[in-house]
């Protein structure tokens, strides 16, 4: 698949971005190739898109994206596209308590790929939902 349609699955399917919310792309120096994919769908849909790339050193120190805060809750969509994690930085938690939608994205894949390349983007958002909330008594049961 091409990372131009991963793309436009994330953002149309996954995330349903409606004309002129705000989505930050928060990347890596890595995932350059994605930012771009990434700005030529917001050229496309009426999306208002800010891309941060970050150097990704700087991300696992956490400060970065606190100093963020502001931003973040100013945005309606975030997409942490890094392969560190920062859904749990009070900043994101913030954010998500003021309506933003979070979306932690980790872009690498282990054949070097990414994530975007691949075919389980495709997915059934809703199906993939309501299986899981089927699985869930028993996952936490176990």
């Amino acid at each position: 698949m091409r990372i131009q349609t991963g793309v436009s699955i994330i953002m149309n399917r996954w995330l349903e971005v409606d004309r002129d919310e705000l989505v930050l792309f928060i990347t890596d120096e890595t995932h350059e190739r994605e930012a771009e994919a990434v700005d030529e769908w917001a050229r496309s849909s009426d999306a208002v898109l800010r891309t941060i790339i970050l150097k990704s050193e700087e991300i696992q120190k956490g400060d970065v994206i606190e100093n963020m805060t502001e931003l973040l809750c100013r945005a309606n969509v975030i997409i942490g596209a890094t392969d560190f994690s920062f859904i749990t930085t009070p900043a994101v938690k913030k954010a998500t308590e003021a309506g933003a939608r979070f979306l932690s994205l980790p872009l690498s894949c282990n054949n070097g790929t990414s994530l975007l390349e691949n075919e389980f983007i495709a997915m059934d958002c809703r199906w993939t939902a309501r299986m899981a909330k089927k699985l869930l008594p028993r996952i936490n049961r176990s």
